[in-house]
């Protein structure tokens, strides 16, 4: 009967244990949650991950030496229209020939995602 009581006293020792770990664990992870991005921080993530390798620009380490500097956009392009267009399809806003990628034609960016990159454009 003694052996029993030991078994069940450890088995019940255990639970509580491993209960509060997973507790404070859970409280552990909620606290290390991230907080959404806005939307300016979520328009920065998609210019580095999209224009970065190509462009340079304020902020990043990568030196792109293909297109121009993305600087001024909000003087150079006053209307977000135009830079939607060349973000959408650049062969048909700047010329046949260019070298940058039709994100928009091509599916790799939608018109939410190139609106948050010039969101964030127009700040640098």
């Amino acid at each position: 009967m003694k052996h029993i009581k030991t078994k069940l006293f450890t088995s019940v020792a255990s639970a509580l244990v491993i209960g509060g770990l997973a507790i404070s664990t859970g409280a552990a992870a909620a606290e290390k949650q991230e907080k959404p991005k806005t939307p300016l921080e979520k328009g920065r993530d998609l210019t580095i991950t999209m224009c970065q390798a190509c462009h340079h620009f304020e902020g990043t380490d990568q030196a792109g030496t293909l297109g121009p500097p993305i600087v001024a956009m909000k003087a150079r392009f006053p209307e977000k229209k135009r830079l939607y267009d060349i973000i959408y399809d650049p062969h048909v806003a700047i010329k046949s020939d260019t070298m940058m990628p039709p994100f928009g034609r091509n599916g790799l960016l939608d018109d939410k995602e190139i609106g948050l990159i010039i969101d964030y454009l127009y700040t640098l």
